[in-house]
């Protein structure tokens, strides 16, 4: 339980379920963030490392990009979408 006034930092790390993963043929993942109702200045970090020799090729223009390493942080006002696409 988080008392009303306190704040608490929730870090997730997941792997893709096998028919969500990146392979030879499917080479684009996508992550809708969805904000939720009520909740105002969230601070998120979304970090997206490519698999085993892989390598970015684009993604969506709310991200950026270093040497292969996609990343955006803020605060959540709003939904997002973030898209990566590899080669």
């Amino acid at each position: 339980k988080l008392l009303t006034g306190k704040s608490a930092r929730l870090i997730f790390s997941y792997d893709l379920p096998t028919n969500f993963s990146i392979t030879s043929t499917q080479k684009d993942y996508k992550l809708y963030w969805q904000k939720q109702p009520g909740t105002n200045g969230d601070e998120f970090q979304f970090v997206f490392n490519p698999p085993f020799g892989m390598h970015v090729m684009s993604s969506s223009s709310n991200l950026s990009v270093d040497k292969d390493t996609v990343y955006k942080s803020g605060i959540l006002q709003e939904d997002s979408l973030y898209n990566v696409s590899l080669y």
